[in-house]
């Protein structure tokens, strides 16, 4: 890693971006009668823990 994208990495604000795919009814996650975003682990649904 380059020193400019090492401090880019640390500083907030970085241009570091995120995509949560969550789409489709969950059946392949064993919850076909509904989104995965919304099926339980660790007590909350998929969508919170990010």
């Amino acid at each position: 890693m380059s020193e400019a994208s090492e401090k880019q990495a640390a500083s907030p604000g970085g241009g570091i971006g995120v995509v949560i795919v969550a789409a489709g009814r969950g059946a392949r996650a064993g919850q076909a009668d509904g989104p995965k975003q919304y099926q339980r682990i660790g007590g909350r649904a998929v969508i919170a823990h990010t």
